[in-house]
């Protein structure tokens, strides 16, 4: 007896049920987009010097994902909060008395 049918037993219609391993499907199976990197090894075009170009590109792309992920930390955001106060702190303390 297929599975469906046997859900059907139990209350759930097949279309119900269909619509379910769908959901399941959708979060198994996901498009995403080429991230930089990959888009850069398929890059071509008539200009001279592309894997010049390429290797600086390369290297731009990942200072920034090094960037975006220390950025990203909780660590990151904790120490510029910390260095804000800090010196909020220091500014009251060298403020003049009037």
């Amino acid at each position: 007896m297929c599975s469906w049918k046997l859900k059907d037993i139990k209350g759930i219609k097949k279309n119900a049920y269909i619509k379910e391993i769908q959901k399941k499907n959708d979060q198994i199976l996901s498009v995403t987009d080429k991230d930089d990197l990959e888009k850069l090894e398929v890059m071509t075009d008539r200009f001279p010097l592309l894997k010049l170009r390429k290797s600086i590109y390369r290297s731009f792309i990942l200072l920034n994902m090094v960037c975006k992920t220390i950025i990203d930390t909780k660590v990151f955001d904790n120490f510029t909060t910390m260095v804000i106060l800090a010196n909020c702190g220091t500014m009251i303390a060298n403020q003049p008395l009037d």
